[in-house]
């Protein structure tokens, strides 16, 4: 933050409008994360003026994203779809690789509010355009959201296999962190299908 307020005024004073819309998105996420909304908000809607002016599609849409995201962290989940939607518009024109992270910040909003059925199809839409833009690092992190929806959706069997091929990706990926994550996952799915399925309190602890 301390470099993006130096930065700000010498981009205004400079007129250099691509790289100050690009700055205030940077910052309005790092505003997001400390919960600092108003100011978020704020950098945002500059950004996404510039945007407009300059013709910058792309970039709009992922402004947009961004404010999404930051009404989703706030809690105003009609205000999060809203942008979410208008984003989403520009990512299917463009036929951009950010449509299948629009996605799964969709479904993990909708899963907040337990909208369960809706939260899996917009994981399992995320999982599928990941795949076709052949974003292959982003696949498991998807994944294990759609089985995360699944067990909740009463499939505990899609569940686990879905979570125990994120945990074969994270391993391979050398993701070591996300794939303990998944193997909890799995245990928790396996659980929830068949309370005699043999998964120990001591296994789901070390997990």
């Amino acid at each position: 933050l301390i470099c993006f307020r130096t930065a700000v005024p010498a981009l205004r004073r400079a007129g250099d409008h691509l790289w100050l819309q690009r700055v205030l998105s940077n910052r309005a996420i790092a505003h997001g994360y400390r919960h600092e909304f108003t100011a978020a908000e704020a950098d945002l809607h500059e950004a996404e003026s510039l945007c407009r002016e300059l013709d910058l599609d792309l970039s709009l849409a992922i402004v947009q994203q961004n404010l999404g995201w930051v009404y989703a962290v706030k809690g105003d989940v009609p205000g999060a779809l809203h942008y979410f939607d208008l984003a989403e518009r520009y990512f299917r024109a463009l036929n951009t690789h950010q449509l299948g992270w629009l996605l799964n910040d969709r479904s993990e909003l909708l899963l907040s509010v337990h909208l369960v059925a809706e939260a899996r199809e917009a994981a399992e839409e995320a999982v599928a355009e990941h795949e076709r833009m052949n974003r292959r690092i982003a696949v498991p992190e998807v994944r294990l959201l759609v089985a995360q929806t699944a067990a909740l959706d009463g499939e505990p069997g899609r569940a686990v296999d879905q979570a125990n091929r994120a945990m074969r990706e994270f391993n391979r990926q050398q993701r070591p962190r996300w794939a303990t994550l998944a193997r909890f996952v799995v245990l928790r799915a396996r659980l929830a299908g068949d309370p005699r399925s043999g998964v120990a309190v001591a296994q789901m602890e070390r997990a």
